[in-house]
């Protein structure tokens, strides 16, 4: 069984539409962060006013360069992509205690030309106060804003619950369909010829059926654990691209700070997700008599899967989205890999309920497997015709 569980695994893995579909994905971000601008490059600021330079940077070292520089230099620093952008300081402005500050850069985005605006605006505000003779108690009475805060009366999910339901639901019904379509091939690709015989002479039919799973399992695990690397080096060097970091930022503020257990719990339900339909979908292998056949039968599970994608985007839609039918399909399996991440996305779901769907897709994963090794060991060999009610006629006899 060993032997069957290797040579399924290495038989994908090093086929060039595996690689294909492990690589591009990872190809297809490095380059958005390339072109999104991979360098942490910042912004330069021309002045002759070294304590005022000085001030400005105090808690922006993540935005300003170290060095002041002439209108000039920066300009030539700005034109060999060595920073994103600089700031000139009028100084004849500055001799009337006010600031006159143009920016000049290339993509520059609006939250880094507001931060800046900010920053020139506190300043001015202190030379004011200042000028002005005010108390800092006045000063601090002045400057104080009022808190208008909004609470929502409908009950519906936000913005960002809805996005990270859909990009969710997207990767998981992705990766149930290419891992589903390939089990559904590899169980039934020996049907119809000799091979089979030659194979169950040396090693039972159950044993065969359970390495080309545990194959596929191995895969898929291989699959997740290279993404897992992926993001991790992402993390690592996400300070040193300002790319890296703004895309961590985005996704941090998406999920209200809950990313690393959104991504630990969707990589555990993907798994047990993808597990359930691999071995529905070797149904659909079992079941055939004919290589030919195999597209047919394997369908029904890829229709399976949309349904079930489809029914996660109706459900962002809702006013009430998180009900009572949500929370049931977040246990039950088959269904939990697409619901449970939208609950958790929402509010803190009780730990006995993640524990609850963990261990039904368990017992149901060992359940389905030792039923289809069985229906699998029926048919390995069968030739004739209307091979599923064959298969359950004698698993009941069984």
């Amino acid at each position: 069984m060993i032997t069957v569980t290797v040579e399924t695994f290495k038989k994908h893995f090093f086929s060039k539409s595996f690689l294909l579909m492990i690589f591009l994905p990872i190809l297809l971000v490095i380059i958005a962060i390339l072109i999104w601008g991979g360098g942490s490059k910042k912004i330069d600021i021309a002045s002759n006013q070294q304590q005022l330079t000085k001030t400005i940077r105090n808690g922006n070292d993540d935005l300003f360069t170290v060095k002041d520089q002439t209108w000039q230099a920066a300009k030539r620093r700005l034109n060999a992509g060595d920073t994103k952008a600089y700031i000139k300081i009028d100084d004849a402005a500055l001799k009337q205690n006010r600031f006159k500050v143009q920016i000049y850069g290339a993509n520059l985005s609006v939250d880094k030309v507001a931060q800046i605006k900010q920053i020139f605006e506190n300043l001015q505000a202190k030379i004011n106060s200042v000028r002005s003779g005010l108390t800092q108690d006045q000063v601090q009475m002045l400057n104080q804003k009022p808190s208008v805060q909004y609470e929502s009366q409908q009950a519906s999910l936000s913005d960002k619950t809805f996005f990270v339901g859909l990009v969710t639901g997207i990767i998981i019904y992705l990766i149930i369909l290419v891992y589903s379509s390939i089990f559904a091939q590899e169980i039934g690709s020996e049907k119809g010829n000799k091979v089979m015989e030659m194979i169950l002479s040396s090693i039972s039919a159950t044993q065969y059926f359970f390495g080309k799973f545990l194959g596929m399992v191995l895969l898929l695990v291989t699959n997740l654990v290279i993404y897992a690397v992926f993001v991790g080096v992402l993390v690592l060097f996400r300070h040193q691209f300002t790319a890296i970091n703004h895309i961590f930022e985005f996704i941090q503020n998406l999920t209200n700070g809950n990313l690393t257990s959104i991504i630990l719990l969707d990589g555990v339900f993907i798994f047990f997700g993808v597990a359930l339909f691999l071995l529905v979908s070797s149904f659909a292998g079992i079941g055939v008599t004919k290589q030919e056949d195999i597209s047919k039968v394997s369908t029904p599970v890829g229709l399976i899967v949309m349904v079930l994608y489809m029914a996660t985007i109706w459900t962002l839609t809702l006013a009430k989205p998180i009900n009572y039918v949500t929370k049931i399909l977040s246990v039950l399996p088959f269904t939990s890999s697409f619901f449970l991440p939208i609950w958790v996305s929402t509010e803190a779901v009780p730990i006995w309920i993640i524990l609850a769907a963990i261990i039904l897709a368990v017992g149901t994963i060992i359940l389905l497997s030792w039923v289809f090794s069985q229906l699998y060991q029926i048919l390995a060999l069968y030739k004739g015709s209307k091979p599923i009610k064959y298969a359950f006629k004698h698993f009941l006899k069984q």
